[in-house]
């Protein structure tokens, strides 16, 4: 039985190599694709969220559970979840309040390592060292109290220096994969 996705992506390399990708598992049929309809999924709700940064076999157990009715949530996101709904007060307070201390370099550090650039790549975007960029970096991390890139990314995304690249899956009739990208 095959199950219907459509796939939206704004990096269309990305894309159509995941349409490749799925087209290849034979258990999925890729029957559109679109840069941008995330607002109006996640209004109409969604069963599933993967991060982009997810590999194919974590998004394959997503699309397969959302198949069988199940949700799904990848773990960095339902560990988000969780933290924010346990202490929902600390964590916002806490990343507003070192939000309105970040200097230029940092908001701009902050916002490509968020759009999942390399030190190196937002050095050179920068016209700086890589050196320097790690440390910003780590500094952002301890301003923000934060253990990983990911939970740095959120942090940018909740200041919406960028928007939440994701998977939405949604179970119906005719089950949609979403993935979003910062948009250049």
């Amino acid at each position: 039985m095959s199950h219907s996705l459509l796939l939206v992506e704004a990096n269309s390399l990305l894309r159509q190599g995941l349409h490749a990708l799925l087209d290849a598992q034979g258990e999925f049929d890729v029957v559109g694709e679109a840069r941008d309809c995330v607002r109006e999924s996640l209004q109409a709700g969604v069963d599933g969220y993967v991060l982009k940064d997810a590999s194919f076999e974590e998004l394959l157990i997503a699309l397969r559970s959302v198949a069988l009715g199940k949700k799904y949530l990848s773990p960095d996101v339902s560990q988000m979840l969780v933290q924010g709904y346990l202490n929902p007060q600390s964590a916002a307070q806490n990343q507003a309040e070192a939000a309105t201390k970040l200097t230029t370099r940092e908001r701009s550090i902050l916002q490509l390592v968020a759009e999942g650039r390399t030190n190196r790549a937002a050095a050179e975007f920068l016209s700086i060292s890589p050196k320097t960029v790690e440390k910003h970096r780590a500094s952002l991390m301890r301003k923000f109290g934060l253990r990983n890139a990911t939970e740095l990314t959120f942090a940018a995304m909740d200041m919406g220096l960028v928007e939440r690249p994701s998977v939405g899956l949604r179970r119906d009739a005719t089950p949609r994969f979403e993935m979003r990208g910062h948009a250049a």
